[in-house]
């Protein structure tokens, strides 16, 4: 995986994916108006669309040869059809006239530049467009004129909280790190982000659940990694490290629907005895594993079978061969932008936890997604919303607070246990959006941390003890629902001086789980 470009990519494509999405595209420009030698103009584009709703962009953008400082939108929906997310912007509804002023963060656009702004409409019966476009006050078929600013609308009857933006401010650098150590195989490679964003094929099944999340239990909360590819014992493991519970990764596919650890392991007798073995160790002082399927490497198993059925019967054998009671998918790559996949994997989910529950034994699936400190993108955020309309109760939503890249996370040097605490606020107000009815301490409770210990796939990128602290007393404020890290093998210093992140030490200096001992004290 690029790491490097992966960072530059998102740091530049997010505030231009309203004019290359998919579907329709309806384009106000505008003439000259007042003084100014150019105007502020908005595009509307259509990013996907599956009938009874779609998701979609407006990109603002200013040809006024000055700086914009602050901007308002305003716009008719259709009868019937609300919007139930929205994000890099902060909404107001009278009726079914929307205003969405600019995040706290970016008021101001430079001349030449674009801002933009993304939401997901339930449509009811039709797909309509947005009507009456205004910006700045402004039509948007004529555009505002240049030194324009935005006024508060008139009145608010009702506030929805925006989310975090989805990329960093402009002022950041405008490249990646040239190099960065590649990823390689699954015994070598931490659950890496990977955020170019591709826009989805088509939407939610249905509507974004406004219910509150189902909340995680007293257990788990800090359950780091586990690197089962390298074959350690996990009860022996865990309790030389002083942790209680882990979380077993990955579960891939092996040869087409077929489950397998790493997606290598699944026929290997010795791996399975080994892996049973250090699970039953770990129960009898009281600990547990959770099993973490997907990763950045491999196949998951949504996307090798071809159906629903065929699917939750894969993860129903994981599931009872192993007695696991928690489960997580870590979703990267194009698993977090197929919309089929993505369906398919929560229908099969949903089905599975309505089972275990008839049956007495409910079914904890929590999800991890790749993130940066502004937060996730849109298609993570369509990850965390079609989970909730296909009726799957997430327990947590775990962020990778990892491999950021220069662009998003500049000067990174003492400073990644801010961004993670940073992103993980992100995350916290980008759920509001997708559940509306949860209280600020249910939202909280569903928030997961995961960080890469010691030196990242990003070079320039070193989580430190002092990081871990302040993730630590960020996590006990908040009261988070999980806190984790990549990974229990590598918690300790390397033998020989490493330059690049080793898979079975920190490559820093450190003293035996430092970090272990540091998150333990976390207890939600």
């Amino acid at each position: 995986m690029a790491l490097p470009k992966r960072a530059r990519v998102v740091g530049l494509s997010l505030v231009t994916a309203a004019v290359v999405g998919a579907g329709a595209v309806a384009a106000f420009t505008a003439g000259a108006a007042g003084s100014s030698s150019g105007t502020v103009t908005a595009r509307f584009a259509k990013t996907s669309d599956w009938g009874n709703g779609f998701q979609a962009e407006y990109t603002i953008t200013n040809s006024t040869g000055q700086s914009v400082h602050g901007w308002t939108l305003s716009f008719d929906l259709p009868a019937g059809e609300r919007i139930s997310s929205l994000w890099d912007g902060t909404m107001t509804t009278a009726g079914q006239r929307i205003t969405v002023t600019n995040p706290a963060w970016g008021g101001d656009i430079a001349t030449g530049t674009d801002a933009s702004f993304g939401f997901v409409v339930d449509a009811g019966g039709g797909s309509g467009e947005p009507q009456n476009c205004q910006i700045n006050g402004a039509s948007c078929s004529s555009g505002a004129p240049g030194g324009s600013t935005a006024t508060a609308p008139s009145t608010v009857p009702s506030t929805v909280p925006s989310t975090a933006p989805s990329t960093a401010p402009s002022t950041g650098p405008g490249s990646a790190p040239s190099s960065a150590q590649p990823s390689t195989a699954s015994a070598t490679t931490a659950p890496t982000p990977s955020l170019t964003p591709t826009n989805p094929s088509t939407g939610p099944s249905s509507n974004p659940s406004s219910a509150p999340p189902q909340a995680a239990g007293d257990s788990y909360k800090f359950a780091p990694y586990v690197d089962t590819s390298q074959r350690q014992d996990l009860g022996a493991l865990a309790s030389t490290a002083g942790v209680k519970y882990v979380t077993a990764a990955f579960v891939l596919s092996g040869s087409g629907c077929t489950p397998s650890w790493n997606g290598a392991n699944g026929s290997d007798p010795a791996f399975i005895a080994n892996l049973k073995t250090g699970l039953a160790d770990l129960r009898s002082k009281g600990g547990d594993a959770i099993a973490s399927f997907g990763g950045a490497n491999g196949t998951e198993l949504a996307q090798a079978c071809t159906d629903v059925t065929s699917l939750k019967a894969a993860y129903k054998e994981v599931i009872d061969e192993y007695a696991f009671t928690h489960i997580d998918f870590d979703i990267e790559g194009t698993a977090g932008t197929d919309q089929e996949t993505i369906t398919r994997r929560w229908q099969a989910l949903s089905q599975l936890q309505s089972d275990y529950a008839a049956a007495g034994k409910p079914l904890d699936v929590s999800l991890t997604l790749p993130v940066l400190p502004s937060g996730l993108t849109p298609e993570g955020i369509g990850v965390v919303a079609a989970a909730a309309a296909d009726g799957v109760r997430l327990s947590v939503v775990n962020v990778l607070a990892m491999d950021y890249g220069d662009w998003a996370a500049p000067s990174p040097a003492g400073k990644l246990g801010q961004f993670a605490d940073q992103a993980a606020q992100s995350l916290h107000d980008q759920l509001k959006g997708v559940f509306p009815a949860a209280s600020d301490t249910q939202l909280w409770s569903m928030v997961g941390i995961t960080p890469m210990i010691g030196m990242n796939d990003t070079a320039s990128e070193v989580f430190q003890i002092s990081d871990a602290r302040a993730v630590q007393q960020f996590a006990a404020q908040h009261h988070i629902g999980r806190l984790a890290m990549w990974s229990l093998t590598r918690d300790k210093a390397c033998a020989q001086s490493s330059t690049w992140a080793d898979p079975t030490c920190s490559s820093i200096q450190q003293g035996p789980y430092d970090f272990s001992h540091t998150f333990e004290a976390f207890a939600g």
